[in-house]
């Protein structure tokens, strides 16, 4: 039962993995590549020792002795897929906690800026009407510069 609810969890991880670019780092590729690994040698050695109905009663009780003396196997195997599950999980952690700071830190420097702007008491829509004016004014400095210029004074 606990190596479904294993499995299970690491199709979820997989999933999420999956459908979040920002999640596919190296090292959670690297420790999903283990998994798979770790699946199919599972996989090769539960089906080894696996009885079909069809089999005779020796052939069953003898894969049922194979199935005991394998038992370290399958432990060892699912102890690697749960230390890559938890692997995963801190990965996956980490990297959700520098998104987060990174977004803190971009949205505490914006509140900074809006703040800072606010306590000397320059309001941003103004400021943006004033520059549009300003940019005019001196377009029209410059269009009287050039005309003055082409005049040659005696």
């Amino acid at each position: 039962m606990e190596l479904i609810l294993t499995l299970s969890q690491l199709v979820d991880l997989a999933t999420l993995i999956k459908q979040n670019p920002t999640l596919q780092t190296p090292s959670i590729v690297a420790s999903l590549w283990t998994c798979n690994r770790c699946i199919q040698e599972l996989q090769q050695l539960l089906e080894k020792i696996a009885a079909d109905v069809s089999d005779s009663k020796w052939k069953r009780l003898r894969k049922s002795f194979e199935a005991v003396l394998k038992e370290k196997g399958v432990i060892e195997l699912f102890a690697n897929l749960e230390r890559e599950k938890s692997s995963l999980v801190l990965c996956i952690g980490e990297i959700d906690s520098c998104v987060m700071l990174i977004v803190y830190n971009k949205t505490r420097a914006n509140f900074s800026l809006r703040s800072l702007l606010h306590s000397i008491g320059v309001d941003v829509k103004s400021m943006t009407k004033t520059l549009g004016s300003v940019a005019g004014e001196v377009t029209d400095v410059k269009t009287m510069v050039l005309a003055v210029g082409t005049f040659q004074c005696f």
